[in-house]
């Protein structure tokens, strides 16, 4: 392990983070920028987390500036990958988040099923039918091998198991040979 990640890895032990288990964006980014520059990754997936717990505290300031730093991660970790002699259009990027979150302003902060809001999730019976909309996620592909179309809506439902297999698709591997119950290549994306 390198001096530098050796440093991040002290620092992130080290400075205070509002929540007890969740690395601070910062941290995510920098770690991926060392993997992508010492690794060479053909494809490399990253999901940051800080704006799902700022929405969960009802911080909508700490939410928005907590966006704008990450759009602000995922064009340098970009503009990386397109300067870096070799590199450029050898790496697709993906981004995806765990789960969607509330629409509307009382219910932005959180996200749930019926299901769960039955069971375990007792502070949100306010919602009996769960976070409406909070099953949905968003998903981006960026790179060599990804028909660059913009915002797409596919026809049918995506699911996070075929996030996976896609990325083992654009390796050119068979995602069943991992996995035989793997999803399936979300076909959008090629």
């Amino acid at each position: 392990m390198s001096s530098d990640m050796r440093l991040l890895n002290q620092l992130q032990q080290e400075i205070p983070s509002p929540w007890h288990n969740v690395r601070l964006d910062s941290f995510t980014y920098r770690f991926a920028k060392n993997y992508l520059l010492t690794e060479k990754p053909r494809v490399m997936i990253i999901s940051f987390g800080e704006t799902d717990d700022f929405a969960h505290d009802s911080h909508y300031d700490s939410y928005l500036s907590s966006a704008h730093q990450t759009d602000t991660f995922i064009a340098d970790l970009w503009q990386t990958l397109q300067t870096t002699p070799g590199y450029k259009n050898n790496t697709v990027l993906m981004l995806t988040t765990d789960h969607g979150r509330g629409s509307d302003a009382k219910d932005w902060q959180h996200h749930a099923s019926a299901l769960a809001v039955e069971n375990y999730m007792k502070n949100l019976n306010a919602f009996p039918q769960g976070i409406v909309g909070s099953e949905h996620i968003w998903f981006a592909a960026i790179g060599p091998g990804v028909s660059a179309r913009g915002e797409i809506k596919t026809t049918k439902e995506v699911k996070q198991n075929q996030i996976a297999a896609t990325a083992l698709k654009l390796l050119n591997e068979n995602p069943a040979d991992f996995n035989a119950n793997a999803g399936k290549f979300i076909k959008e994306v090629h």
